[in-house]
């Protein structure tokens, strides 16, 4: 009877750990250090620049590894920085690194590893003897040398957020401009072909304040971008533009929130409607991360908040293979330091924008999320920057992490792995003992 109970229970360890590892810990104390609970976290690599430091974008490459961009800044006031751009290995060992820039400040703000080889890079460049800020798209190869660049504005400031590579080979950017446009700030949509040559471009908004921070390539021809307005009233609040291929606007959402509100990142649905995230100042006053979900032609059909007592914000989106959606950004409710600390912050939902499971990391300082993709083997990478102390000094970072809960303990220690062994192990010493103890035959000498 024994022999089967073991038998039973470590086939159960095998077949089922996450059902038996908890309850051995609940049943025998001394086994916590041996079984403990579940988290996702892999691994966390950070990277050192002059001072401050911020990953804002990050791509998995052809090779298995990831590409980073944000900026590393030489003086502690931000006066002068430098787009920065990362490669690492698929452990997120750095490899090589690649900085890009003149006097002032210059930002890398998304990137996208192209078809052809190589990457394409965009942000923002500022003139020193002006102050003023243009445009910036960047092609470089895999190892992140610059090829050529692109800057794109007038007499005023001009910024670019984000970038897409269209199905003709040429690129969509998406950002700001104040030098067009009907109000003091204007959504931008530029075109360029393949060379990073204009084509073409588009400015959406109202007489105030408009800013795109995101954008797609629709299914359907054209583009869907997001970002802010402030259209409605005093405040900015969410905003959706739709265009054709062209760039002509064909519809727009505006959030009917009374509260601040920022639509940061979206992604085009299998059924032609869009994922945004974000986030919005509540009735209480705190910060919620917010996932909104809109048809084919920008009508909303459900939103979500997710967060704590506190400021909780989400800045990146990436959608999941297994049906739903997974939000990154920052929190203060969950936060390991003190009160007004930071921790970066993921939520998984399901396809209705029902919260799965959340998880936050961090050091005793300001930690966040600014970019989030779904590995393709399974899991998430996120990109952000983490804090070190009372200097002010913020390192970037990226930290990996399962989309299933993984054992704690001893990182990477082959539970099932062991469960397989001890089966059959006891099940051969059990068929050795049956043999030995068995009756001879009375038919042998």
């Amino acid at each position: 009877m024994k022999k089967r109970v073991y038998l039973s229970i470590l086939t159960l360890m095998l077949i089922c750990p996450g059902i038996v590892y908890p309850a051995i810990v609940c049943v025998h104390p001394l086994s916590v250090e041996a079984f403990p609970q579940y988290d996702y976290h892999w691994w966390t690599h950070t990277y050192s620049g002059k001072n401050t430091t911020r990953a804002l974008a990050v791509v998995e490459t052809s090779g298995g590894g990831f590409a980073l961009t944000g900026l590393t800044c030489f003086s502690p006031d931000l006066s002068d920085a430098d787009l920065w751009l990362i490669g690492t290995d698929h452990d997120g060992n750095q490899i090589w690194s690649q900085i890009c820039g003149g006097n002032g400040m210059d930002v890398g703000s998304d990137l996208i590893e192209v078809s052809t080889g190589g990457f394409a890079v965009v942000g923002s460049t500022q003139t020193p003897s002006t102050g003023l800020y243009d445009a910036w798209l960047i092609r470089t190869d895999a190892a992140g040398n610059q090829m050529w660049d692109k800057t794109f504005g007038g007499s005023e400031n001009e910024g670019a957020y984000a970038i897409v590579e269209c199905s003709d080979g040429g690129f969509a950017i998406a950002g700001i401009t104040n030098g067009s446009g009907a109000g003091q700030e204007d959504v931008w949509l530029i075109r360029t072909d393949d060379e990073g040559e204009l084509l073409w471009d588009q400015t959406y908004g109202c007489a105030g304040v408009d800013r795109g921070y995101d954008l797609v390539e629709r299914s359907t021809g054209g583009f869907a971008i997001v970002g802010i307005t402030d259209n409605t009233g005093p405040i900015c609040v969410g905003y959706l533009v739709l265009t054709d291929e062209d760039g002509n606007q064909e519809g727009q959402t505006i959030s009917t929130s009374t509260t601040l509100e920022l639509w940061a990142e979206l992604a085009e649905c299998s059924d032609g409607g869009y994922a945004i995230a974000g986030w919005m100042i509540t009735t209480s006053g705190d910060d919620d991360c917010s996932l909104i979900r809109t048809d084919a032609t920008g009508h909303i059909t459900w939103e979500q908040h997710y967060g704590g007592s506190q400021k909780d914000r989400g800045y990146a989106l990436t959608l999941i293979s297994s049906i739903g959606f997974a939000i990154a950004g920052y929190s203060r409710s969950f936060a390991t330091g003190s009160a007004g600390d930071e921790d970066t912050y993921i939520v998984c939902t399901d396809e209705d924008g029902v919260q799965q499971w959340y998880e936050h990391y961090g050091t005793a300082d300001m930690d966040g999320a600014e970019a989030i993709i779904e590995c393709a083997s399974g899991g998430f990478a996120i990109a952000g920057y983490c804090g070190w102390g009372d200097s002010g000094i913020r390192d970037a970072c990226l930290i990996r992490i399962s989309d299933t809960p993984q054992p704690l303990g001893i990182p990477g220690f082959p539970w099932e792995t062991i469960g397989i062994a001890l089966v059959i192990a006891l099940a051969t010493g059990l068929t050795r003992r049956q043999r030995h103890n068995k009756p001879r035959s009375p038919n042998k000498n």
